[in-house]
């Protein structure tokens, strides 16, 4: 088998599963669309408090699914419900991921 074929076979990594398990320690339910949309059923502030992070992410060039991503993580970790400890509990795409991108917000906020 070629290289080439195997990789068509290798499953796509995505952010998903740590972008809901960061979800679910603000919101009371959390569900993934067929087409890998997250959604949440929590309140108008919590979408503000996303949404005020998302311009945050925007600064370091964070896009599409990693934006979203450091939203949510900024988030909770702004409400108390997620800890620098508890990216150890993400999957290893969600662990590296969140590692970096708060490490290059890190940089530009304390210029």
């Amino acid at each position: 088998m070629s290289g080439r074929k195997s990789m068509a076979y290798r499953k796509r990594q995505t952010l998903t599963p740590s972008i809901v398990t960061v979800l679910e320690t603000m919101a009371p339910k959390v569900w993934v669309t067929p087409d890998r949309k997250v959604f949440h059923n929590g309140d108008d502030d919590l979408r503000d408090e996303i949404a005020a992070n998302i311009e945050r992410g925007r600064e370091i060039g964070a896009t599409r699914s990693a934006l979203f991503f450091l939203a949510v993580l900024l988030t909770a970790m702004d409400r108390g419900t997620f800890t620098p400890v508890d990216i150890k509990t993400l999957d290893h795409m969600g662990q590296g991921n969140a590692q970096y991108l708060l490490e290059k917000l890190k940089e530009i906020e304390s210029d």
